[in-house]
């Protein structure tokens, strides 16, 4: 995802750019949608929906992801997956799990100068 911009780019218009591997909600299509993307593969949520149940199975997981997009883009003021793009989009950190450095949250989550017993101690 993080070079799909650059791909779009040199692409071009000439290709149809598709994207596959790890999308597992609606609001992971909508990224690759919102960065360029004309379309996304979806063989973990289908192969997981066959798994459990079948056909039914594979129909229900693509009603999940479309909720979850239809959620989405009406949060987001969109009537339409098209309207998507960049402007959508904030890069928290290359991570993305947090917006800032763990050393600078308030409550420490490890004392380091507990005594080592070989047990972790968590402040509660």
């Amino acid at each position: 995802m993080d070079v799909l911009p650059e791909v779009v780019e040199q692409a071009g218009g000439r290709l149809c750019v598709m994207l596959d591997g790890g999308f597992r909600r609606g609001t992971d299509i909508l990224k690759a949608v919102a960065l360029g993307a004309d379309a996304v593969l979806l063989g973990r949520a289908t192969t997981y929906g066959l798994s459990a149940g079948g056909q039914p199975g594979v129909e229900r997981a693509i009603d999940i992801l479309k909720t979850e997009i239809d959620r989405a883009l009406g949060l987001l003021g969109c009537r339409d997956i098209a309207e998507l793009d960049r402007s959508y989009l904030r890069r928290v950190g290359h991570d993305g799990a947090l917006s800032r450095p763990l050393q600078e949250r308030r409550v420490p989550l490890i004392d380091h100068d507990a005594p080592v017993t070989g047990e972790p101690y968590v402040q509660a």
